[in-house]
């Protein structure tokens, strides 16, 4: 006779006020009160990229006086030259209502390290935006500077607490490519 485990994996409930808005291999998005949350596991396209565009402004008419992005990047490349431009070209679209932006890149070695500069060489080509941008290692990092970002912005919806455990809840429902497969 086989032993039986004692626990199973459960996976945790979605909190009610994340809706996610689209899954596909390469990237997952959500909204979270005014947060605007998505997952990278390969690197962008321009497709993809104008897809995320229209399903962001959806959020944004939902809430006028303007919310975050979180930005966790699974992926080992930043995207090619189009993809690269037209994230900056969508940053400054977004600048009169995105009021903070958190980015996410916690791999290791040289792939992960070009990542994080080109995920910065966004930001910085998108010029002279009146958000708050940071780059983290770790998504309850950014989550927790997101957060404080959204409320010293005045339009904080969502508590660092929801925030925190809506992001844990949509990278567990959406793993990595290794686990996807």
């Amino acid at each position: 006779m086989s032993a039986v485990p004692l626990e199973v994996a459960v996976p945790r409930p979605l909190p009610s006020n994340l809706k996610v808005v689209r899954s596909s291999r390469s990237y997952c998005c959500a909204y979270l009160g005014n947060v605007f949350l998505v997952v990278w596991n390969e690197a962008p396209t321009v497709a993809a990229l104008d897809q995320m565009q229209q399903d962001m402004g959806e959020l944004q008419r939902s809430c006028p006086k303007g919310g975050g992005m979180l930005v966790v990047s699974r992926a080992s490349s930043p995207g090619d030259h189009n993809a690269v431009k037209r994230s900056t070209d969508g940053l400054r679209a977004m600048a009169p209502w995105l009021k903070a932006l958190a980015g996410v890149n916690g791999g290791t070695g040289i792939l992960a390290k070009l990542v994080r500069v080109m995920m910065q060489t966004i930001t910085t080509l998108a010029g002279n935006l009146p958000v708050e941008c940071k780059l983290f290692g770790v998504p309850a990092e950014a989550a927790q500077w997101l957060a404080g970002g959204l409320g010293r912005a005045g339009c904080l919806e969502v508590t660092e607490a929801e925030l925190q455990a809506g992001l844990a809840a949509l990278l567990e429902l959406y793993p990595p490519p290794a686990e996807n497969a």
